[in-house]
C-alpha cells in the first residue's frame, strides 16, 4: 500500500465511525449521537445563526443611521459610544456568519479541514476580540455616565474627559493583545491526507498545539485574563456603577419638595440609566454560559481530546462540549443581534396621534354643547326690569 504523503490524517469523526460498520456497537452508538448533533448543529449553528445575523445587521445599521441623522435622544458623546458598540456587534455577527453560520447551513457539522481551517484560524480569535471590545465599550459608557452624574461640572470641561479617540484606541489595542497574541502558540495549520479512489489528497487542517493542554498555561493565559478582563470583574464594576449612578441621579433630582431638573431632561437621563441597567443584566445572562464553557474546556480540559482513539467517556464529553459551545455561541449572537433594541427610539404610532386629536375635538365640542345647554334665553319682561333698574341707578 502506498505510504501517505504526510503524517496527519484529516480529522473526520463521522467518516471514521461510518467506516467501522454496524459490527461495533460502541461505534454505532457514537455514530447515532454524532448524526443527532449534526441535525442540531444545522438548526442552531446554521439556520438560527443566519437569521440572527440578518436581524442584527439590519437593526444595528438602522440604529447607527438614527443616531447620526434623526435622534437627539442621546448626547453627541454617548451617541459615538453607542456607534462604537454597534460596530463591535456587527463585527461579531459577521464572525459568527463566516466562521460557522454558512458552513453549518451547508454541511451540518463544522469541519476542520480545507477553507474552514483558515476561516477558524482567523475568525475565532477575531470573535473573542469583538466580545472583549464589547465588554470594555460598555464599561467605558458606564464609567462616563457615572462621572457625568457624580461630577457634572467637571465633566462639562474638556479637561475632565478623555478623548473618545484615546478610549477607542485603548479598547482596540487591549482587546487585540488579549486575544490575538497567543494564537500562534495555541493553534497551527498543518497538512493532512484524505483517502481518495485514486490515492491520497493533501489538505490543510487546523489543530491545537500541545501547550493548550497544559493546565498551568490555561489558567495563566485564559482563566485569569477572562476573570479580570471579561467576566465577572467588568460585569461587577458595571453593575455597581449603574446602581450608584441611579442613586445619585435620584438624590439630585429634588431639593426638599422642589424639582431642580427639567422634566424632559430628567426623563431622558432616567431612561438612559435604565437602558444601561437592562443592558448590563442582559449581558450577564448571555455571557455566563460562555465563561462557564471557557473554564470547563480550557482549564479543566473537558472534551478537549479529539482523536480516533478516544474512550467512550472521552467521546461523550467531547459531544457534550460541542453542545455547550454551540449554546454559548448562540447566546453571544442573540446578545449582539438584539442590543440595538434597547436603545432604539421607536416612532410613535400615527393612529394614536389621530385618536388623541379626535378625542380632544370631541371633548371640546361636548363642552361647548354643555355650555349652550346650560344657558337659557332672557324673556322681554326680565330685560325691561333690568333696564329700568339701570336707568334709576344712572340718575
Amino acid at each position: 500500500m502506498e505510504e501517505p504523503p504526510v503524517e496527519a490524517w484529516c480529522f473526520d469523526l463521522l467518516l471514521f465511525y461510518r467506516s467501522l460498520g454496524d459490527d461495533d456497537p460502541q461505534a454505532k452508538k457514537m455514530l447515532a449521537e454524532l448524526e443527532a448533533y449534526e441535525r442540531f448543529s444545522f438548526v442552531v449553528n446554521g439556520l438560527i445563526t443566519c437569521l440572527l445575523v440578518s436581524f442584527g445587521l439590519i437593526g444595528n445599521a438602522l440604529f447607527v443611521y438614527q443616531l447620526h441623522n434623526k435622534s437627539n435622544h442621546f448626547s453627541r458623546r454617548l451617541a459615538k459610544h453607542l456607534t462604537a458598540l454597534c460596530i463591535w456587534d456587527i463585527a461579531l455577527l459577521c464572525c459568527c456568519l463566516c466562521s460557522y453560520g454558512i458552513i453549518c447551513m451547508c454541511l451540518g457539522i463544522l469541519p476542520f479541514v480545507g477553507v474552514t481551517a483558515y476561516l477558524l484560524y482567523l475568525f475565532q480569535p477575531f470573535a473573542s476580540f469583538c466580545v472583549t471590545g464589547t465588554i470594555w465599550q460598555v464599561l467605558a459608557i458606564t464609567i462616563e455616565r457615572h462621572k457625568a452624574v457624580s461630577r457634572p461640572l467637571e465633566q462639562r470641561t474638556r479637561k475632565g474627559q478623555f478623548s473618545l479617540r484615546s478610549i477607542f484606541s485603548c479598547i482596540v489595542f487591549g482587546a487585540f493583545a488579549l486575544n490575538f497574541l497567543a494564537v500562534p502558540f495555541e493553534r497551527a495549520l498543518i497538512d493532512c491526507y484524505e483517502f481518495r479512489s485514486n490515492g491520497f489528497e493533501v489538505r490543510t487542517m487546523i489543530v491545537q498545539r500541545e501547550l493548550v493542554n497544559n493546565q498551568y498555561y490555561a489558567i495563566l493565559s485564559h482563566l485569569i485574563p477572562d476573570l479580570i478582563f471579561r467576566a465577572p470583574t467588568p460585569i461587577v464594576i458595571i453593575a455597581i456603577l449603574t446602581v450608584r449612578t441611579l442613586q445619585i441621579a435620584s438624590a439630585q433630582r429634588t431639593v426638599g419638595h422642589q424639582q431642580i431638573i427639567p422634566q424632559r431632561q430628567r426623563a431622558l437621563g432616567r431612561n438612559v440609566h435604565l437602558m444601561l441597567t437592562f443592558f448590563s443584566i442582559k449581558f450577564i445572562i448571555c455571557n455566563t454560559l460562555y465563561l462557564f464553557n471557557t473554564i470547563l474546556m480550557e482549564v479543566m480540559g473537558y472534551g478537549g481530546k479529539t482523536s480516533s482513539q478516544q474512550t467512550e467517556l472521552e467521546m461523550e464529553q467531547y459531544i457534550s462540549s460541542l453542545y455547550l459551545t454551540d449554546f454559548s455561541n448562540m447566546l453571544l449572537a442573540i446578545h449582539s443581534a438584539t442590543n440595538w433594541l434597547i436603545f432604539y427610539k421607536w416612532p410613535e404610532c400615527k393612529e394614536k396621534k389621530v385618536k388623541r386629536f379626535a378625542t380632544s375635538l370631541t371633548l371640546s365640542a361636548s363642552s361647548r354643547a354643555d355650555w349652550l345647554r346650560g344657558s337659557a334665553p332672557i324673556d322681554s319682561t326680565s330685560a325691561e326690569q333690568a333696564l329700568n333698574k339701570f336707568r334709576e341707578l344712572k340718575k
